[in-house]
């Protein structure tokens, strides 16, 4: 089965356009990722199959999902001088299983699934199997729809934002990879908003050029930095404690760690993840490699009071942590001073 990416063609003799059944679904590939199909045109004996993959990058999607489960739902593709295909639905009849045949489009199966937070896919690798099978026993093609599964806890402004990539790609007409480019986009900047709003902002922020102490701001484009104003007694106290080189600047450990204001597949949390990945430095404080940004920088305030790094008004993907050095603190604030930092970082979730 090719997987080039032709131009349109006109429809040849001979050949069935499926496009808008089986393009109606995202297609998991058995590499683990997430693609969409413009096209999706076959032969009547199923020996010529021309899928036509859309552009759109799915990566920002892949942390969203938990697992991936069967559904109850076979996608059968029959052909005769039309495209024909429906729908077979396995139904609980008293002890009993029955299937029933469905005439509902694709975007109609979507609907319902989605409605349930269940996000039907075809996995590329088992309609490979199918077609196959379809070929060698001169039958319809049957292939099981697959449910991916939310991960916990998402906020529903995510979950809405995910569904409008799943319903933008069962539409029919107009420019498919357009409207699903905008779509991610549109996730991806819930996301980084949701990262920052909800998280990023509540944390000790550094300027490492003009060595002040600060808070982050932002829009919905940049991001800024704001210095504390003087004055204050207790940034005053903290700014005390801290030891500062020979030109004035912080003293601090450097390149153990960062933030990665994302979310990762290999964590359970939703909000942005610390990554201690010096292993020297991990190994001497025995520290795991990934907390949530409260418990990483709970943890990493045993060595030092950790900040983050603005470096740069557009949020990178991994904001560096500086841990600053206690130089002045006596045993009885060295606790507290430690902490402060994350005075601010407790949520309600």
């Amino acid at each position: 089965m090719d997987l080039s990416t032709p131009q349109d063609m006109p429809l040849e003799p001979g050949l069935l356009d499926y496009s808008d059944t089986v393009g109606g679904f995202l297609f998991w590939s058995p590499k683990g990722q997430l693609f969409a199909l413009n096209r999706f045109v076959v032969s009547r004996d199923f020996s010529r199959i021309v899928p036509q993959v859309a552009s759109a990058n799915f990566r920002v999607v892949y942390p969203f999902f938990s697992r991936m489960t069967e559904s109850n739902i076979n996608l059968v593709l029959h052909p005769t001088q039309q495209a024909h295909a429906y729908f077979l639905v396995d139904i609980k009849s008293g002890p009993a299983r029955k299937t029933i045949k469905v005439f509902q489009e694709s975007s109609e199966i979507i609907d319902d699934a989605i409605a349930s937070e269940k996000f039907p896919v075809i996995h590329f690798g088992e309609l490979q199997n199918a077609v196959m099978t379809s070929r060698r026993n001169q039958s319809p093609v049957s292939i099981r729809i697959r449910f991916l599964q939310l991960r916990p806890g998402l906020p529903r402004v995510l979950r809405d934002a995910l569904t409008e990539v799943f319903v933008t790609n069962a539409e029919h007409g107009g420019n498919k990879e357009a409207r699903l480019e905008y779509k991610i986009a549109t996730l991806a900047k819930e996301l980084r908003r949701g990262m920052v709003e909800d998280y990023l902002v509540n944390c000790l922020w550094l300027n490492p050029l003009t060595n002040h102490l600060g808070m982050m701001t932002c829009n919905d484009q940049i991001s800024g930095f704001s210095k504390f104003v003087s004055g204050d007694v207790d940034i005053t106290a903290f700014e005390h404690c801290l030891g500062r080189d020979e030109e004035g600047h912080y003293e601090a450990q450097t390149g153990v760690a960062n933030v990665l204001p994302v979310l990762l597949s290999k964590v359970k949390w939703n909000s942005p993840t610390v990554h201690v990945y010096d292993e020297t430095f991990r190994t001497t404080h025995r520290l795991q490699e990934y907390y949530s940004l409260y418990e990483g920088l709970k943890a990493l305030c045993g060595v030092g009071p950790p900040v983050l790094v603005h470096e740069a008004y557009e949020l990178p993907e991994a904001v560096p942590v500086y841990i600053l050095r206690l130089a002045n603190a006596s045993p009885a604030t060295l606790l507290g001073m430690r902490e402060f930092p994350i005075r601010h970082l407790v949520w309600d979730s």
